[in-house]
């Protein structure tokens, strides 16, 4: 540019240089090009910047709206799932029941023991006569006897008539019945006899002891 002009550069010029000022001779240079950039730079940038943040906004959204949260599937759980309810007419079946069977268990309860206390007499003269080939047989299930609670009994030999197969509990009077199969049940015999003429003086019980018992 300087080419154009005839004359030298002189001192204004140097000064005008210095101070960034061109002097009036010159052609002044355009600024739109750097304005431009800064605009570029200004409007651009941050248009960028919104769009990339708007797009993952929008993704975030999207991705929370796909899955659902765990409170809302257990919520839907609960709700599909029925809890069964039991009706008021099977809860009262089931109480009279349970009541009705509690009844029954205590009246019968109270009436085994108050038939046992009753009829069976711990003080009546048990004989017990060992029948087997087993010494000391009578004297050792005299001894359950006596646990048992009967106050009253003697282990002997059996000495009289015919021998009982099978073990037997021989008792007189039918009021004795109760007292006779307790003496049974406590000795391990099943075999109970209504037989006075089996039994000496006609008063009490007795047991023959066979092999058949341990």
């Amino acid at each position: 540019m300087a080419e154009e002009y005839d004359y030298p550069e002189d001192e204004f010029d140097r000064l005008a240089k210095e101070r960034k000022v061109l002097g009036a001779h010159r052609e002044v240079e355009s600024k739109r090009k750097w304005w431009l950039a800064v605009l570029a730079i200004i409007v651009i940038v941050p248009l960028l910047a919104w769009i990339f943040v708007r797009a993952g906004a929008v993704d975030s959204v999207t991705q929370k709206q796909a899955e659902p949260t765990p409170s809302a599937t257990a919520t839907e759980t609960q709700s599909e799932t029925p809890t069964p309810e039991p009706s008021d007419t099977e809860s009262s079946s089931d109480e009279s029941e349970d009541t009705t069977g509690t009844d029954e268990d205590e009246d019968t309860t109270t009436d085994d023991t108050t038939t046992d206390d009753a009829e069976v007499d711990t003080s009546i003269e048990v004989r017990v006569l060992n029948g087997s080939q087993v010494n000391g047989f009578a004297a050792t299930k005299e001894s359950q006897l006596k646990e048992a609670g009967f106050t009253n009994t003697v282990a002997d030999n059996y000495g009289g008539g015919s021998t009982p197969t099978r073990s037997t509990v021989f008792y007189a009077n039918e009021a004795d019945e109760a007292t006779a199969e307790k003496v049974a049940s406590t000795l391990g015999i099943s075999e109970v006899v209504l037989s006075p003429q089996s039994v000496s003086g006609g008063e009490g019980i007795v047991a023959v002891l066979r092999s058949d018992i341990a």
